[in-house]
C-alpha cells in the first residue's frame, strides 16, 4: 500500500522490520544499492547518521558512542560496513549462557523476533563457517573477511594485529577484518577493524 503523503510503497520487508524491531538491538538492511534500503530504514529512523557525510563519518569514528546514544532508532547510511550497536552483557553473563546451551541476547525474544534472530545467527555464523580466531573466511571470489575472537571486554592493538598483518599480505582481496569480543559497544577502530560484541550477532 502506498502512503500518499511521503509516496512510499510498503513491500513485504516492512512488515517484518515493523514485528521484529522492537526486540532486537540493530538490523541490517542488506541489498543490492538502487532498492529502496534507506527509504525502508526512514520510514522508522528518529536519528539518521549519514556516513557518506565527511562530518558525520569523523564524528561516527571518534566517537561512536555518541551516535549509538541517539534519539532510537538510528540509522547508520552511507558507507559499507559501519557499525553500530550496544548490550549490557557482561563476561560472567556469557559463562552463564554458555553452561546453560543458550544465547545471550535471544533470551527475552519470542516468536517471530527469535525466528528472524536465529535464522540470522545460522546464517551469518554457520553457513558461512565463521572461523576460530584468527582464522580466513573466504567468499566464492577469492575475497577474505578476516574474523577474530577474543573472550575480553576491551580490545587493544595486540588483539587485532594478526588481521591488520593479513591485510597487509593480501592487500584489496581483503572485505572486511572483525573482532568478537565480550564487550558492551560496536564500533570500528581507526585502523579499519570492526570490533562486535557476541550477543550482537544476528540480522
Amino acid at each position: 500500500m502506498a502512503d500518499f503523503v511521503t509516496g512510499y510503497m510498503r513491500r513485504i520487508v516492512d512488515d517484518e522490520l515493523d514485528a521484529v524491531r522492537p526486540q532486537l538491538p540493530a538490523v541490517l538492511l542488506d541489498g543490492p544499492k538502487g532498492v529502496g534500503k534507506t527509504e525502508t530504514a526512514l520510514q522508522r529512523a528518529e536519528t539518521v547518521w549519514r556516513l557518506d557525510d565527511p562530518a558525520h563519518l569523523a564524528i561516527a569514528k571518534a566517537n561512536p558512542s555518541i551516535v549509538v546514544a541517539d534519539t532510537a532508532p538510528v540509522l547508520l547510511d552511507g558507507t559499507r560496513g559501519a557499525v553500530g550497536g550496544r548490550t549490557e552483557l557482561t563476561v560472567r553473563d556469557y559463562v552463564d549462557e554458555i553452561v546453560r546451551s543458550g544465547f545471550p541476547g535471544m533470551r527475552a525474544l519470542s516468536g517471530r523476533a527469535l525466528r528472524t534472530r536465529l535464522d540470522g545467527y545460522v546464517d551469518r555464523i554457520i553457513d558461512r563457517d565463521v572461523p576460530e580466531a584468527g582464522h580466513e573466511l573466504r567468499t566464492s571470489a577469492g575475497d577474505v573477511v578476516a574474523i577474530g575472537v577474543k573472550l575480553s571486554a576491551t580490545i587493544d592493538d595486540d588483539d587485532v594485529r594478526h588481521l591488520n598483518w593479513l591485510e597487509t599480505r593480501i592487500g584489496d582481496r581483503l572485505l572486511d577484518k572483525v573482532v568478537l569480543s565480550t564487550g558492551p559497544l560496536a564500533y570500528r577502530r581507526p585502523d579499519g577493524v570492526a570490533v562486535v560484541p557476541l550477543s550482537l550477532l544476528g540480522p
